[in-house]
């Protein structure tokens, strides 16, 4: 997936009612200049992706089929 996806889902995120609650001790982190801090802020970030991220797994059968889904095909 593209990173300027990844971005845009995390920050969406934070932006949300579940996760702006993060806001501030992103914001005090983001003012430090530190190693801690940068690794602080990669880690709300990856959590921002993965509660936000889209994922999927992807296969391509080997063989033709239709499935019937309640007269759906």
């Amino acid at each position: 997936m593209p990173p300027r996806i990844q971005f845009t889902q995390l920050l969406d995120y934070y932006l949300s009612d579940q996760g702006k609650q993060h806001l501030p001790a992103i914001n005090k982190y983001a003012k430090m200049n530190t190693a801690e801090a940068d690794d602080k802020i990669l880690h709300y970030a990856m959590e921002g992706i993965r509660l936000n991220g889209t994922f999927g797994s992807y296969r391509e059968s080997q063989i033709h089929d239709t499935i019937n889904d309640n007269g759906r095909e």
